[in-house]
C-alpha cells in the first residue's frame, strides 16, 4: 500500500510540474510562486524596457514576462508575435510578473506565430491608471501635463491625476514634456510599490502639442573657426546667415545641419575669439519661434572644456543612482570648479552629439550599448576623444538581464587589449599606489566591491590592492582611464529609496576623482 501511495504522490507532482495553459486573467489571480503557462500577443518586445523583459496581452488582460539573469533580446521576439510562456507568478515591487528561471528546464518561451495580431490599446481615462485589473495592458489616454519631476510626470484630466513614467532606453527626454501641454499617451500600465503608472514604449507612443520654441541644449567651439549648437528638437532649415544667425566682429562662411536638424554648425571666416553669436527667429518644425538668444563664444566654451556624461544606459537600475543629480552630483561640482562644462546625455549615443565634446564619462552601465552606439564611441576614441569608464564587481546585474557593467564594458572595449575580470574586490584602505599625475596627493583609497582589471603593457596600473590586482589603469596614448568600482566616487545622495553610501568622502577618494577630471581637462 505504501508503495502505491508513494507512486501516486510522485505521479501527482510530475503532473502538476507541467502546468496546463490558462488565460492571462486566470494567471493574474493565482498565488505567488504558482507555475503557469500562458499565451498572448507581444505588446512590448525585449530590449526596450530591458533585455530580459517583455509584455504580452490577450482577451483584454496583460502581463509582464521576466527572465531571471538572461538576455532574451536576441530571440527575435517582436511586437505582435503570439508567444507561449511557462514560468511562475511573482510580485516584483507590487508589479505582477511571470518569471522564468534560466536553470529551470520546464520554464520556456515559445514563439507560436510571427506577426500574429496587433493589440489595439484600450481607451481609458487618467483615473483608470490605478485599476489593478488593467495592470500589464496596453492603453491609450488624453491628458494634460500637470507637473514635470524628471522621469515621473504628473498628468491629469477631469477624472483626476496620475503618473506618466518615462523609462530609460525609450529615447524620450522628459525635459521636453512641458507643464501645461496637452498630451496623448499610449503605453503599458505598470506598478512600482504604491505607484501605478502608464509607461510609453518609445517616442512614437507620445503625441504632444508643441507650443514652445526650440531651446539650445549645449554649444561648443569645435575649431578655430567653428561652433556647433545642439538644440532640443529639429529646427527649420530656412535660416539666413547675418539675419537669423550672426557672429559679432566676425562673418559667417557657411552653415550646416546634422543629427536630424538638431545640430547647427556655424563656420566663420575669422578665428573665434571672445565673439558673441546671436540667434534670432529660429523656428522648429512646428513654427514655434526662438525670438532671441545670445551665446558667448569664450575660451570656456571650447571643446576641450566640454564633458559628456552618460545617463542613458541603466545608471539608475536597482540601487544604482549614478547620475549627476544623484550619487554623482559631487562629480558635477568638481568638474564645474575645474572650469569644465558637463552635459547629461539622456538619449542614445550618436557621433554627431559626441563631436561637441572632448571627454566622455561612463559610470557602471547596466544596459548594453547598441552596435551603432559602440561604433560612435570607438570613432570618438579614435578621433582623440578622452574616455573615463567606471565599472563595478562581477555579477552586479542590477536589472537582472544577464549583463552586468563588467560584461557591458568588455563588449564595448573588445578592440582593446584590456578586460575587466569580473571578480569582487573589497579593501579599504588601499595604499598600493604608483606615482602619477592621477595619484598626486592620493595616499589611500577605498574600494567596496569592484572588479580587477587585466591588461597588456599598453596600459599602466596605477592603483592595486594588496594582492597586486589592478584597480585603476590608464592608456596615455588612447587617453583612456578605467576604474574598478562605482562606490568609490558615490557621494551618498540620490533617490531616497536607494541604498547609497558616501564613498567619495572616504580617504583620498575625492582627491583621486579631482585628479582624474583635471587630467582629462589639461592633457
Amino acid at each position: 500500500m505504501k508503495k502505491y501511495l508513494l507512486f501516486f504522490i510522485a505521479l501527482t507532482l510530475f503532473t502538476f510540474s507541467f502546468a496546463e495553459k490558462i488565460s492571462i486573467k486566470e494567471a493574474r489571480s493565482k498565488d505567488i510562486l504558482s507555475t503557469v503557462t500562458v499565451e498572448g500577443y507581444v505588446t512590448l518586445e525585449p530590449g526596450l524596457f530591458a533585455n530580459n523583459s517583455f509584455f504580452i496581452e490577450k482577451d483584454g488582460y496583460g502581463v509582464n514576462i521576466y527572465t531571471q539573469g538572461k538576455d532574451i533580446s536576441e530571440l527575435n521576439i517582436e511586437r505582435n508575435d503570439l508567444i507561449e510562456v511557462t514560468g511562475y507568478t511573482w510580485n516584483h515591487k507590487s508589479n505582477l510578473e511571470v518569471v522564468l528561471e534560466t536553470d529551470n528546464k520546464k520554464h520556456e518561451i515559445k514563439i507560436l506565430q510571427k506577426n500574429a495580431k496587433k493589440i489595439e490599446p484600450r481607451e481609458i481615462n487618467v483615473e483608470d491608471i490605478k485599476d489593478e485589473e488593467l495592470e500589464g495592458s496596453l492603453v491609450h489616454l488624453d491628458a494634460k501635463i500637470i507637473k514635470n519631476m524628471g522621469q515621473e510626470i504628473i498628468i491629469g484630466d477631469e477624472t483626476g491625476e496620475g503618473i506618466l513614467w518615462i523609462r530609460e532606453n525609450t529615447d524620450i527626454i522628459p525635459d521636453y514634456l512641458k507643464e501645461g501641454l496637452d498630451i496623448e499617451i499610449t503605453g503599458i500600465l505598470a506598478q512600482y510599490l504604491s505607484k501605478k503608472e502608464i509607461q510609453p514604449r518609445d517616442i512614437n507612443d507620445l503625441v504632444v502639442d508643441d507650443i514652445f520654441p526650440p531651446e539650445v541644449q549645449f554649444y561648443s567651439i569645435t575649431g578655430e573657426k567653428q561652433v556647433k549648437i545642439l538644440f532640443n528638437e529639429s529646427i527649420d532649415r530656412q535660416i539666413i546667415a547675418g539675419t537669423n544667425v550672426k557672429v559679432l566682429k566676425n562673418e559667417i562662411n557657411s552653415m550646416e545641419f546634422s543629427f536630424e536638424d538638431r545640430i547647427l554648425t556655424v563656420n566663420t571666416i575669422e578665428k573665434i575669439d571672445n565673439n558673441r553669436l546671436f540667434l534670432r527667429f529660429i523656428r522648429d518644425k512646428e513654427g514655434n519661434t526662438l525670438k532671441m538668444l545670445v551665446l558667448e563664444l569664450k575660451d570656456q566654451n571650447r571643446k576641450e572644456n566640454n564633458l559628456i556624461f552618460d545617463e542613458s544606459h541603466g545608471q539608475t537600475a536597482g540601487n544604482a543612482d549614478w547620475v549627476l543629480d544623484g550619487g554623482y552630483s559631487e562629480l558635477k561640482t568638481i568638474a564645474n570648479n575645474l572650469g569644465l562644462n558637463i552635459f547629461s546625455l539622456k538619449e542614445s549615443i550618436n557621433k554627431d552629439i559626441l563631436s561637441l565634446f572632448d571627454t566622455f564619462i561612463i559610470i557602471e552601465p547596466n544596459v548594453r550599448y547598441l552596435k551603432e552606439e559602440i561604433r560612435s564611441i570607438m570613432d570618438f576614441i579614435e578621433n582623440s576623444g578622452e574616455i573615463f569608464l567606471v565599472s563595478d564587481h562581477g555579477g552586479a546585474d542590477r536589472n537582472g538581464d544577464g549583463w552586468d557593467s563588467v560584461r557591458i564594458i568588455n563588449e564595448l572595449l573588445t578592440e582593446y587589449p584590456l578586460r575587466l575580470v569580473g571578480d569582487n574586490i573589497e579593501q579599504a584602505p588601499i595604499k598600493n599606489i604608483e606615482e602619477h599625475i592621477l595619484t598626486k596627493k592620493v595616499n589611500e583609497i577605498g574600494v567596496w566591491n569592484g572588479t580587477s582589471i587585466s591588461h597588456n603593457n599598453s596600459f599602466k596600473s596605477l592603483i592595486k590592492d594588496d594582492k597586486d590586482n589592478p584597480l585603476l589603469v590608464i592608456n596615455e596614448e588612447l587617453e583612456m582611464i578605467i576604474f574598478s568600482d562605482s562606490s568609490t566616487f558615490d557621494d551618498g545622495t540620490g533617490n531616497p529609496g536607494d541604498i547609497l553610501h558616501d564613498g567619495l568622502s572616504w580617504g583620498d577618494n575625492e582627491q583621486l576623482l579631482t585628479n582624474i577630471l583635471y587630467y582629462l581637462k589639461t592633457n
